[in-house]
């Protein structure tokens, strides 16, 4: 299952990549913010958590995963959640319950402080198709929930903002709200697998929800002046750089991965022209539901399209049938 392993790896690389360059995209533009500098020290705990992570799994030895492990959790894993509220809090002004920040950042401290102590991780093994996992302590449950308390109630609050919202305001929390979303979960598979949970599919793929979100956040910043970052460039430009977002890094990381042979490339330039197209139509117009029909039949075909890819191109048998699989569902 080597293959599923470098995948993880691959996604992890591009979100260490992509969520840094992100934070110091919005940190140039915004230097006097406030809001830019919460969301830099985000963006820095994902990439932070990701790095770290990628070193967790291919250590060499257990006493260097171990050590990735307890930094990976020290700074990231359980700092995410309270910079993710910060920055909810600082992006939408929210002024009551503001006691739940200094509250989140100590329970942060604390969980970053016991990840050296055996109460937070008490080993590191092989499991699933990773050459080493953490093996989780007595606390380590308790800052999982604490994790997703925060993610959920900063996107409770986000998704209430954008319900009461209009107009150009409306489309920037919609983009954040969904594009974040969608990067948690993809992401939650990390945590599942430390208590032996393996989700088909979910494990290793939906780490790659991170850089798309990265991606989609970007798209927002450049279309709809999310936290009002203005930049100057017509809407050609724009479509071709979220398309370069996406696509450059996942072709690079199917060039490293040496997956593409003369069967399997067809598969994928075609889902590569369908996916643009419809992405295309549905940006033109995207309050027309003809357009959004048309879009989500792109989105089928190009996803088939592209599961067919990973089939012809998989070197494992088992992870061939279980992708041939997911090709009839």
């Amino acid at each position: 299952m080597a293959s599923l392993s470098s995948h993880l790896s691959i996604a992890l690389g591009l979100t260490t990549l992509t969520t840094f360059l992100l934070g110091a995209f919005v940190y140039f533009y915004k230097r006097g913010s406030n809001t830019s500098k919460i969301f830099l020290l985000y963006c820095l705990s994902i990439s932070w958590w990701s790095l770290f992570q990628l070193w967790h799994h291919n250590s060499v030895d257990k006493h260097t995963s171990l050590l990735a492990a307890r930094l990976m959790t020290a700074g990231g894993s359980f700092l995410i959640p309270a910079l993710f509220l910060h920055f909810i809090f600082s992006l939408l002004e929210l002024k009551s319950r503001k006691w739940l920040l200094p509250c989140a950042y100590t329970l942060s401290l604390i969980f970053a402080c016991l990840s050296a102590t055996p109460y937070m991780i008490t080993d590191a093994g092989p499991k699933f198709y990773l050459r080493y996992l953490l093996e989780p302590g007595p606390i380590y449950p308790l800052a999982v929930f604490f994790f997703l308390s925060c993610v959920m109630y900063g996107h409770y609050e986000l998704y209430k903002a954008y319900a009461r919202s209009f107009g150009l305001k409306r489309n920037q929390l919609a983009h954040l709200f969904w594009s974040s979303l969608l990067g948690y979960i993809g992401g939650s598979a990390n945590f599942l697998m430390v208590f032996d949970l393996n989700v088909p599919f979910l494990n290793p793929f939906g780490t790659y929800a991170l850089p798309l979100y990265v991606a989609a956040t970007t798209y927002a910043i450049v279309k709809y002046r999310l936290m009002d970052i203005s930049i100057v460039i017509n809407k050609g430009l724009a479509y071709s750089l979220l398309l370069c977002v996406v696509f450059v890094p996942s072709y690079l990381a199917i060039a490293v991965s040496h997956r593409a042979t003369p069967y399997s490339i067809p598969d994928l330039l075609t889902g590569t022209l369908i996916f643009s197209c419809g992405l295309w139509i549905v940006l033109n117009n995207y309050r027309k539901t003809a357009n959004i029909t048309f879009g989500l039949v792109c989105l089928a075909v190009s996803s088939w399209l592209f599961g067919a890819f990973m089939t012809y191109s998989s070197t494992q048998e088992e992870e061939a049938r279980l992708l041939e699989n997911l090709l009839h569902i």
